[in-house]
């Protein structure tokens, strides 16, 4: 009954933006979603992945995947064409705010997985 009561009061209510993000954190939280990083730096620095510090071989075998990712050419003309789209997306076509968002996003996107590699790969 409590179920069938929230999905009319949502389907029947305007949520503003922090509303919304409130019932799907709760959301989130009650069907137990993993909301906290993959990947972490602990106290000591060491690399922890899902939780766990890697041993010498997987962390060498990660650095070296990382190292491999940031030298990929193939990757890094896909991110500049990405980059590319995104920047024509937003500037020269942006006209509605969800351009705008997913372009900023694109290269947001990029960017954070750079710094990943960068951390993976320990440089």
């Amino acid at each position: 009954m409590i179920t069938n009561l929230i999905i009319w009061l949502m389907r029947n209510t305007r949520f503003s933006i922090e509303s919304r993000t409130k019932c799907v954190n709760a959301l989130l939280v009650k069907l137990n979603f993993p909301c906290k990083d993959i990947i972490e730096v602990n106290s000591e620095e060491k690399i922890m992945v899902n939780g766990r510090q890697l041993d010498l071989e997987g962390a060498r075998q990660l650095r070296e995947s990382a190292r491999a990712m940031l030298e990929n050419s193939a990757r890094k003309f896909v991110r500049e064409q990405v980059a590319f789209k995104a920047i024509t997306l937003g500037i020269h076509n942006g006209d509605t705010p969800e351009k705008l968002y997913f372009s900023r996003t694109a290269l947001w996107f990029g960017q954070m997985e750079d710094e990943l590699y960068h951390l993976l790969a320990q440089e």
